[in-house]
């Protein structure tokens, strides 16, 4: 706990250091959406979600001396860190500069953080208002949260990172702003944040996932899907069976999807085509084209 204080309370939040941690991190958010082994993990997250950037605010302003400081460093840190996610995909990206489409809401966040900061940086008064602060940093963090939770649920071990990341700024954040009342009071929202966040998911799981068993007549063989998961999740085991996880309310009532995928560089395809609760699933391997 006295290294976690220090990292938040006892660093010299330098203007170079800020330039240095929006550099490092923008680049770094934007480099691991790349390469496309890692677009449907934890670590393309910081790119595109919030849990990371709460962390990295926190820790800014939470290191300044005053409000007004903690609100132009962090407003700095996301003014450079944000376009960099974008600027650092546009060579190995077909959409080029096109990817600056995505980053509006971004700006709109870099902006909120000002004024933000300001009131964020009374978390280090340590009274019931600051706990009124944090409670609502913790509900970002709970909505993330809520977010992810059926995707670890039901995808296990798909964002468990991300999910773990998220409980622990959840109850690291009231062990090192407070102590006393209030810290028993913060760390109660943290826990009924996180049970209900995993208890819903887990009560809904049977409602939102399903799942589909198909026999392939391969007994061996390295599988590649080309699917993104998060709304089919596709999987082999050992006995020949491909095991298709689907979120129900993703997918509607009616509609037909094709996921690729290899076996021994065999290009195959899954066909898939619902109706209701009922799936159905055809196994199509593609003919190479003779190039003549």
């Amino acid at each position: 706990m006295k290294t976690l204080k220090k990292l938040f309370f006892e660093i010299k939040m330098t203007w170079l250091k800020v330039v240095i941690f929006a550099v490092v991190s923008g680049a770094a958010a934007g480099l691991l959406l790349i390469p496309t082994a890692l677009r449907t993990t934890s670590f393309v997250n910081p790119g595109t979600t919030f849990e990371y950037w709460m962390f990295a605010a926190i820790l800014i302003v939470l290191n300044c001396e005053k409000p007004l400081e903690a609100a132009c460093k962090t407003f700095t840190f996301f003014l450079i860190s944000q376009p960099l996610v974008y600027l650092v995909q546009v060579p190995f990206n077909k959409m080029g500069f096109g990817l600056f489409q995505y980053y509006p809401p971004w700006a709109l966040l870099t902006v909120f953080t000002f004024p933000a900061a300001i009131v964020a940086w009374y978390l280090k008064k340590k009274n019931l208002l600051s706990v009124v602060i944090l409670a609502a940093a913790q509900l970002v963090l709970g909505y993330c949260l809520f977010f992810f939770c059926p995707t670890v649920i039901s995808f296990f071990p798909h964002m468990l990172l991300t999910v773990l990341f998220i409980i622990a700024q959840l109850v690291i954040y009231p062990l090192i702003c407070f102590e006393g009342k209030e810290r028993i009071i913060s760390l109660v929202l943290a826990g009924i944040i996180i049970v209900g966040c995993f208890g819903f998911a887990v009560y809904d799981r049977a409602q939102y996932f399903g799942t589909k068993t198909v026999l392939i007549n391969v007994d061996d063989g390295e599988y590649t899907f080309s699917d993104d998961k998060g709304v089919f999740d596709v999987s082999y085991d050992d006995d020949g069976y491909i095991i298709i996880k689907y979120d129900k309310d993703a997918i509607g009532s009616e509609g037909r999807k094709i996921i690729g995928f290899s076996v021994d560089g065999v290009e195959k395809d899954l066909l898939l085509s619902w109706h209701d609760d009922v799936m159905d699933v055809e196994i199509v391997e593609l003919i190479p084209e003779s190039g003549n």
